[in-house]
């Protein structure tokens, strides 16, 4: 499978190193000279770098550890350029020297990288910068795209499994457990802050959901107002010396951390004056196996971003830690995972002015990945191995970001070839006037594609389906929960679905059966864009969905391709169809038609909420947005879908 390259713009220069060798290496007299000379220019910024880096990142001792690494950076530099200033680069050599440690050595790239980006930040925030703002943005954009591009990665292959053994694996990880211990806790709701946290009074329940011992600290008083008559000689309970004492529940990194997804995630939502459980039917604390699968993985996936990726203040190596631990998260799904033993012996393969870095990087990360172990996210001995009904968390958590190599079970060779296959046949048999609808091969087990027979409820007569429609990689998510007769057309779900997303039929659209190819719906066309397809109105759902658990896709717009995936949640009785189509909850703002598929869709929301960038002005004014106005896209009106839908009623 081709990966993506990030390549850079500016990385070419006529000028290189006279002498073979690294170019931050030691050795040789040319490099000498100019590390010496690398020395001399930077000796009267060191004490402003070290108050500097004091201020954001760490003790003095760590500032002198990034002081040799820049030295020999920027000796190097020099030796590529030519020219001998340390407070000003030119994009093209810095470019090129970037270049030249990749192809030299590469296990030190990163780590060059982190503290040049660092020493530029310095340089621009001190005044010491003395290029041109151009040069100042060109080079800040070459070192923090190679301080953030990952390790080659391997590929990630997410194992087949069913709904209801992922949804049983899952809920029986101490994570979940604490998580939804806080969430039954949280019952009808407790107080916040103006900031949105728990109280004090409140912090030692909360903190004993999630396996912390932990007590809000009491206010500072008099005497006067601490003594109460006749209980001056009662003993007063003291907390363990285990127990932690706070002045906020963000002291509490696990519940602080454990709080915050549920809130990314929405399964509580904090309002002016309380927390509580979301408004809209959720999954966290019991429903279908599909419905708790797909809440779990969403859960730990966010859970899973938070603790890597956010800043905890421990340092300058927060983006080399993060790297680290994302590579080795992805090595620990396969069958080769990492080593213990190898991952601290960095350290030893270090260059000697780089030892206390890289040792300093590999125990933080080690340490926090030894954390995720404490909560079932990962297995440590003396390798490092991600459970299997995780891995799809990993790789939905940083496929993205890091452009990580994922194979589902849909894209497995064998079932793209098995696939392949079967539109050939059928190809071949439409071209003899043969039944067109044949069922597409199965990427996944029966077990998979319908729920197993312990849990399978099958759709009575005239039932109601209660369906979770989901907008395919959208984030944060963005579905609606719909109730509609079981004998709907599709030609009438297709209405649905359009009115629930306030999209506006402007552009063509299917449904697909099955892995692709799969078997096609859609409306009558002489002239039919693609393969062929089944006529739409002659199909009701209840022949595609036949239990909870069953899933298929409707696509609209063939350009900007957006995929709803239709989850049949459950069968209810004909009296809960009182009105139909019904929308009874779902989250995320809809999509504006055109723009651009899901991911032009999250660049705009990005562009519309921030002043500075670039196309701010340009999306704002596509939008219709006022000055200052922005765009929530968590922003979701139950009453406005179910008003769209009035016009749709429909009978059971």
């Amino acid at each position: 499978m081709a990966k993506k390259n990030k390549n850079r713009s500016a990385k070419k220069t006529t000028r290189r190193p006279k002498s073979g060798h690294s170019p931050a290496s030691s050795g040789s007299p040319a490099v000498s000279l100019s590390r010496y000379r690398a020395e001399r220019e930077l000796s009267p910024l060191v004490p402003g770098f070290v108050d500097w880096f004091g201020g954001s990142f760490g003790p003095a001792e760590e500032a002198l550890v990034c002081i040799d690494v820049i030295t020999s950076a920027v000796g190097a530099y020099f030796e590529v350029t030519g020219v001998a200033s340390a407070t000003a680069f030119e994009p093209e050599a810095i470019g090129t020297l970037l270049e030249i440690v990749e192809e030299a050595e590469p296990s030190r790239a990163l780590m060059i990288t982190t503290v040049l980006h660092m020493f530029i930040d310095f340089l621009r925030e001190s005044g010491n910068w003395s290029g041109t703002e151009a040069d100042y943005e060109a080079v800040h954009a070459l070192v923090r795209e190679d301080a953030n591009t990952p390790p080659e990665q391997p590929v990630i292959t997410v194992p087949e499994l069913s709904e209801e053994e992922a949804a049983n694996a899952l809920e029986s990880l101490p994570l979940i457990q604490r998580a939804r211990a806080l969430v039954e806790w949280l019952g009808e709701g407790k107080p916040v802050t103006a900031t949105g946290v728990l109280r004090l009074k409140d912090i030692e329940a909360a903190a004993a959901c999630v396996g912390v011992s932990a007590r809000g600290a009491r206010k500072q008083s008099s005497v006067a107002e601490d003594v109460i008559p006749g209980l001056a000689d009662v003993a007063v309970e003291q907390p363990s010396s285990a127990t932690m004492i706070v002045q906020s529940m963000h002291e509490i990194r696990l519940l602080s951390r454990i709080w915050k997804t549920l809130i990314d995630t929405e399964v509580i939502e904090v309002l002016s004056t309380k927390a509580v459980p979301h408004k809209d039917p959720n999954a966290f604390l019991g429903g279908s196996p599909s419905e708790m699968a797909d809440d779990y993985r969403f859960f730990i996936g966010e859970f899973l971003r938070n603790a890597v990726l956010e800043s905890e203040g421990f340092g300058p190596w927060e983006e080399s830690s993060a790297i680290l631990q994302v590579a080795a998260l992805a090595a620990a799904t396969t069958d080769d995972p990492p080593e213990v033993d190898r991952l601290l012996a960095a350290e030893d393969y270090a260059p000697e002015d780089e030892k206390a870095m890289a040792g300093h990087v590999t125990r933080m990360s080690l340490t926090r990945l030894k954390a995720l172990a404490e909560l079932g996210l990962l297995e440590i001995d003396t390798h490092i191995r991600v459970p299997a009904p995780l891995i799809q968390c990993v790789a939905e958590a940083f496929e993205d970001e890091f452009d990580l190599d994922v194979v589902y079970p849909e894209d497995h060779p064998d079932m793209v070839a098995a696939r392949a296959a079967w539109a050939a046949d059928q190809a071949a048999e439409r071209e003899q006037g043969a039944v067109k609808r044949k069922p597409a091969p199965a990427s996944r087990p029966a077990s998979q594609n319908k729920t197993s027979t312990e849990t399978r409820k099958e759709a009575p007569p005239s039932s109601v389906y209660q369906l979770k429609i989901m907008l395919r990689n959208s984030k944060p998510p963005i579905w609606r929960r719909l109730l509609v007769p079981s004998s709907v057309r599709l030609d009438e779900l297709h209405n649905t679905i359009q009115a629930s997303f306030e999209w506006m039929d402007y552009h063509l659209h299917n449904f697909r059966e099955g892995d692709w190819p799969g078997t096609l719906y859609g409306p009558v066309d002489p002239e039919p864009f693609g393969d062929s397809e089944i006529d739409e109105r002659t199909v009701s759902l209840h022949e595609i969905l036949e239990a909870e658990g069953d899933k298929f896709v409707y696509t609209y717009d063939f350009g900007d391709d957006w995929e709803h995936v239709i989850t049949l949640e459950k069968v209810l009785d004909p009296s809960e169809g009182d009105q139909l189509p019904r929308c009874t909850g779902g989250r995320g703002q809809a999509p504006r038609e055109d723009s651009g598929g899901v991911w032009g869709w999250m660049a705009m929301m990005e562009a519309a909420n921030d002043a500075q960038h670039p196309e701010h002005a340009e999306v704002c004014e596509w939008l219709g947005l006022q000055r200052g106005e922005i765009i929530d896209p968590k922003e979701f009106d139950v009453d406005e879908v179910n008003e769209s839908l009035e016009a749709l009623l429909l009978t059971k």
